[in-house]
């Protein structure tokens, strides 16, 4: 993995750009699950993400990766009135059974073959549900707080949300849950960001809990005297956080709107993010 400082790569590695490419195999299927969901915001049955003032508190972003079992302590010193704790999928379970509250859980997964163990046990968690999700998640959910929110990207969903609402949210981050989380939380009025759980890499394990493993090709990259394996999403997770906060800087230098972020963990994602200038612990 090329980083900003460069660097003598190693002998048994080479050097190279890695290159993401969209699955467009689902777009159609995404975009019926698209008009069902938003069908049913406006029979009353849930609500649209909407823009909301400013808030004092932290958004604090949970992942499932290996390192949260290490830091469920700074998670539940977090936990306080003004900041809102934010799983992502199986991570929700997982924080309940540490005793650990949850404010929301954000899900867009746009098929069913891999259902999480989301919670349904605690009524007051609220679910961020993309509206790409597929509609059975709606199902699952049944009696609980939803709030749809829209993805941004290139594929048609905006045609189709404009007929259902005046000035949808539509929510930028790329690759992963917790991306597009940063862009909820600013909607929602946070400036200031904590992430959890998001490593990039394989310790033993995927996450700190029991995880079907995606199939996938596995890989050791090299960065800066550390090597981590990992797979071409997690690279794509790495360098997309890396530009996404630099897109908040700029935004800020010429809007001023501020954004903090603090990334907590080990791996390839909290060690890539250090090596361009983000602040990790």
């Amino acid at each position: 993995m090329r980083t900003e400082k460069g660097g003598q790569v190693p002998p048994g590695f080479v050097q190279t750009e890695i290159i993401t490419r969209q699955d467009t195999s689902q777009i159609t299927e995404m975009l019926a699950s698209v008009e069902i969901n938003c069908r049913r915001v406006s029979r009353g049955e849930h609500s649209f993400l909407g823009v909301e003032p400013e808030n004092d508190g932290s958004f604090v972003i949970v992942g499932g990766g290996p390192s949260i079992a290490n830091r469920l302590e700074q998670i539940r010193a977090l936990d306080k009135i003004d900041n809102r704790i934010v799983a992502m999928n199986d991570a929700a379970p997982y924080l309940l059974d540490h005793g650990i509250n949850v404010w929301a859980c954000v899900l867009w997964e746009t098929s069913t073959s891999g259902w999480c163990r989301v919670t349904q046990e605690r009524p007051e968690i609220r679910y961020l549900i993309a509206s790409r999700a597929h509609p059975d998640w709606f199902a699952h959910l049944r009696g609980r707080e939803i709030i749809l929110w829209h993805c941004l990207d290139d594929v048609g969903e905006r045609e189709i949300i404009d007929r259902f609402e005046n000035k949808p949210v539509m929510i930028a981050g790329g690759t992963s849950h917790a991306l597009r989380s940063f862009e909820i939380g600013r909607a929602m009025g946070f400036r200031k960001f904590h992430l959890f759980g998001c490593d990039g890499s394989y310790s033993e394990r995927s996450h700190a809990y029991q995880h079907a493993e995606q199939p996938g090709q596995n890989f050791t990259v090299w960065l800066n005297g550390e090597t981590y394996r990992t797979c071409h999403h997690w690279v794509q997770h790495a360098k997309d956080l890396v530009a996404q906060v630099r897109a908040y800087g700029e935004i800020e230098e010429r809007d001023g709107t501020a954004f903090r972020l603090v990334v907590h963990g080990e791996g390839l994602i909290p060690a890539y993010a250090h090596a361009n200038g983000i602040l990790t612990v």
